[in-house]
């Protein structure tokens, strides 16, 4: 695994942990200030603060936070384009 697919990974998994802990300060460092962030039902947030805002609420969300993974996703890291 080259350097960018561990970061890559290592993203996800931060993410993923921040999911699980239902802890959106946890990501802070995953976006950028101009991220852009889309959920499942096409809602888009921009911007670090925003995203990390609306997840902060989504968390203390009882409707959200009631529920539990399933499980651990498979995570896959793949190059696309020319090496």
């Amino acid at each position: 695994m080259d350097a960018d697919q561990k970061a890559i990974e290592t993203l996800l998994m931060t993410q993923l942990q921040g999911f699980a802990d239902r802890d959106a300060a946890s990501m802070s460092d995953i976006y950028t200030e101009d991220a852009d962030w889309t959920n499942a039902f096409g809602r888009t947030i921009t911007g670090r603060d925003a995203i990390i805002s609306y997840l902060g609420e989504l968390f203390a969300d009882s409707h959200f936070s009631d529920n539990s993974m399933a499980g651990q996703p498979e995570i896959s890291v793949r190059t696309v384009g020319e090496e």
